[in-house]
């Protein structure tokens, strides 16, 4: 036979604050504490090396993989732009600098985008290298933006692809009009383009046909031929941005 057990309503009550008293702690235990503007520095600092070790070994195969499209911007031929394949909204612009030139400039220590990198399948050995509190930091919101936090920024945005010049030099990008026009209005290709790789205008090639993906100087130079524009290059190479995390970071402050 089952033996009842009488409670007064003075135990039911202790019982019950003893719960909520449980309870509250373990809700504050769990509560995570807004990170300093130390930590975040530091923690988007340890990202930014962390991504930059494991895209570098992935630059080469990304450029590989990298198709870029060209086109002259108007029928007046004053702007030719080479953007990737898969996002028109980056892009390397060769401006007219004469009836017969356009070229591409960047300064020296600077990049132009061009496409990303894919950091998918990195993503979990990333987040397996943080500590505890860094995964408390990865949960917080990005400062300056609404609606994402950390690890958003991780999951959805890609480090950025970009070209820039030799260290300290300035980047050059030479696009030469291949064909001449006589007094019957007949176009005549130019001899300029003899044995180098050609292709279409507006149809995509392979990025490193014209952009070098190690910075060996002058050591060779790179020519393709573009539906009657010579493109040439000795001084460009494929590069990923130095502070790769920093970088996701603005493109998420960015779309906000």
């Amino acid at each position: 036979m089952k033996k009842r057990i009488l409670i007064s309503e003075q135990e039911k009550l202790s019982i019950l604050n003893m719960y909520r008293i449980k309870k509250t702690i373990l809700s504050e235990e769990t509560k995570i504490t807004e990170p300093t503007q130390e930590e975040v520095t530091e923690f988007v600092t340890f990202l930014n090396q962390k991504i930059s070790e494991l895209i570098t070994p992935k630059i080469e195969e990304t450029a590989k993989n990298l198709k870029i499209v060209g086109q002259f911007s108007d029928e007046s031929l004053q702007t030719f732009r080479l953007f990737s394949e898969d996002n028109m909204l980056v892009g390397l612009a060769l401006n007219k600098v004469s009836d017969q030139y356009c070229e591409l400039t960047i300064p020296p220590n600077k990049q132009r985008a061009i496409g990303t990198v894919d950091i998918s399948s990195e993503i979990p050995t990333i987040i397996s290298s943080l500590t505890p509190r860094q995964k408390e930091i990865l949960e917080t919101s990005v400062p300056l933006t609404t609606g994402y936090t950390f690890n958003q920024v991780l999951q959805e945005f890609k480090p950025s692809l970009g070209i820039r010049g030799l260290q300290d030099q300035e980047a050059e990008i030479l696009g030469q009009l291949t064909y001449t026009q006589n007094a019957k209005d007949q176009v005549m290709p130019d001899s300029a383009c003899l044995g180098k790789p050609k292709h279409l205008m507006g149809t995509p090639f392979a990025a490193t046909e014209i952009l070098k993906v190690e910075p060996d100087g002058n050591s060779r130079t790179l020519s393709v031929c573009y539906g009657g524009l010579l493109l040439t290059n000795r001084t460009t190479y494929i590069t990923t941005n130095t502070y790769p995390f920093t970088n996701m970071v603005k493109q998420a402050q960015n779309k906000k």
